[in-house]
């Protein structure tokens, strides 16, 4: 008969396990903040990261677009690029509108790295 005693009292004993619902009302205003924060957290590294990738794959794709256009050769082995055909002045305003929207990138892309850092504690992936 004891250990049914002993069994029964350490039933009543044990925590009651509460549900969710009622954890989330309980919880202090530490707690609460804490939990804002690292959601606040997680999305703001999550659209910095995003932010920043597309920067270094859209610099890369002006990398190779500014190497493109040094491409000169014919399309295929009968055909020439005469003289005549090249547009200076559309070439080199090409370029620099390139040049310019990469350097506008390459900008925004250290500015963001450098918040990001300022802002998580750490620097991006």
């Amino acid at each position: 008969m004891e250990d049914v005693n002993a069994a029964t009292t350490a039933t009543n004993t044990a925590p009651k396990k509460e549900g969710a619902f009622v954890e989330s009302l309980n919880r202090n205003n530490k707690e609460i903040r804490k939990a804002r924060a690292e959601g606040i957290t997680e999305d703001l590294e999550l659209m910095y990261s995003r932010k920043i990738q597309d920067f270094r794959k859209d610099i890369r794709t002006f990398d190779r677009d500014l190497e493109d256009m040094l491409d000169m050769s014919p399309t295929n082995k009968q055909s020439l690029i005469l003289a005549s055909d090249f547009k200076a002045e559309d070439f080199t305003n090409e370029r620099i509108r390139l040049m310019v929207e990469k350097r506008n990138l390459e900008i925004k892309l250290e500015l963001a790295e450098r918040d990001f850092e300022y802002l998580l504690g750490k620097k991006c992936p």
